[in-house]
């Protein structure tokens, strides 16, 4: 569980080693995983380290502010080769408009022109999201993360912010956001729900 702890400590200001102010720390990160998650981690949507690492520098260079901390951490699953832990987290950011061009697409897009759409976009830029989301590492017979799994609420933060649940869905529907919460973006290699994990908890 030591590991869980110190994964989060290394991104709890999100990571991007092109940032002034978080490059040293994002040096220290990428060190930190690669001594601890094996060059060819997998989980449903993504194959590899550097994709992991990209979905953490999607996270925080799309938003303001970005920050994350581990809520509570459980030993799920221990077997003769494998153990498997969980632990429960938020990220905190700000959305603008960089956030809703990169992210939602298409909800942007609407903005423009869609007196609707850009009214429930005002209730989003320069507001804080506080998004509660679920990480499940699974560790190998090394001690290294061999596969991981994620869920991130994001209906729920959004209804939070928004408190209308047909304007939540209208955000979710041009979200480029997977189920099991990464980003679909151009610059990562995302295909939803590509791979079948050896090994499954949530």
């Amino acid at each position: 569980m030591t590991i869980c702890h110190e994964y989060f400590r290394h991104f709890e200001r999100g990571y991007d080693p092109n940032s002034f102010e978080l490059a040293s720390r994002s040096v220290a990160a990428c060190a930190f995983m690669q001594s601890v998650v094996e060059e060819d981690v997998i989980c449903r949507d993504f194959r590899g380290r550097d994709a992991f690492l990209k979905q953490w520098l999607q996270y925080t260079t799309s938003y303001e502010n970005f920050s994350s901390h581990m809520c509570s951490v459980t030993l799920v699953d221990e077997e003769d080769r494998f153990i498997s832990i969980r632990s429960m987290a938020e990220m905190r950011f700000v959305f603008n408009n960089f956030s809703l061009k990169v992210l939602y697409p298409h909800f942007y897009h609407q903005m423009q022109h869609d007196p609707q759409a850009k009214a429930i976009g005002d209730k989003l830029l320069g507001k804080e999201c506080r998004i509660s989301f679920d990480l499940v590492l699974h560790f190998n017979q090394h001690g290294k993360i061999f596969s991981h799994e994620s869920r991130v609420h994001l209906a729920s933060a959004l209804l939070d912010m928004i408190s209308d649940p047909f304007a939540v869905m209208k955000v979710l529907n041009a979200s480029l956001m997977t189920e099991d919460g990464h980003w679909k973006t151009p610059n990562n290699d995302i295909q939803e729900k590509r791979n079948e994990l050896p090994k499954s908890i949530l």
